[in-house]
C-alpha cells in the first residue's frame, strides 16, 4: 500500500514544486516545499491507519475499500464546499 502512496505522493509533490518554484520569491521557497512534504505525509496518515485496521478485522480486500471511503468522503467535503 505505502508503495502507490509514495508514486502518488512524489509526482503530486514535484508537481507543485515545479509550480511554487517559478511562482514564489527564493527566500520562502524551501519553506514552502518543507510545508508541502510534511502535509503530504500527514496526508497519508489517515488512509495507512483506517487500511491497517480494516485489513486485519475484515481482510485485504479492505485495503482497496479504505481507499474508495475515504475518498468518497473527500469529494463529498469538496462539493460541499464548492456549492
Amino acid at each position: 500500500m505505502s508503495v502507490f502512496f509514495m508514486g502518488s505522493g512524489m509526482m503530486i509533490i514535484i508537481i507543485m514544486q515545479g509550480y511554487v518554484a517559478k511562482r514564489t520569491p527564493k527566500m520562502i521557497r524551501g519553506i514552502t516545499n518543507a510545508v508541502m512534504g510534511m502535509c503530504g505525509s500527514l496526508g497519508s496518515m489517515p488512509y495507512l491507519a483506517l487500511s491497517g485496521i480494516f485489513s486485519k478485522k475484515l481482510g485485504a480486500a479492505w485495503i482497496w475499500w479504505t481507499l474508495v471511503l475515504v475518498d468518497g468522503l473527500f469529494l463529498v467535503f469538496l462539493s460541499i464546499m464548492i456549492l
